[in-house]
């Protein structure tokens, strides 16, 4: 359960930095801001299930 937990905490985080980081801008900017970290997320993954089924 810690790790859940840790990960919703740095995920706060992030999303708090970042809107810190745009300021007012941030609405402007939000919805491109969750297309890339969407589309990163998932090319991370990918790589890591690749790497998981290798072992």
């Amino acid at each position: 359960m810690k790790t859940v937990k840790m990960a919703r905490t740095a995920e706060k985080g992030i999303w708090d930095t970042v809107k810190e980081y745009a300021g007012e801008a941030w609405d402007s900017v939000k919805d491109v801001v969750v297309e890339v970290i969407a589309e990163t997320m998932t090319s991370v993954g990918r790589k890591l299930l690749r790497k998981l089924k290798k072992m």
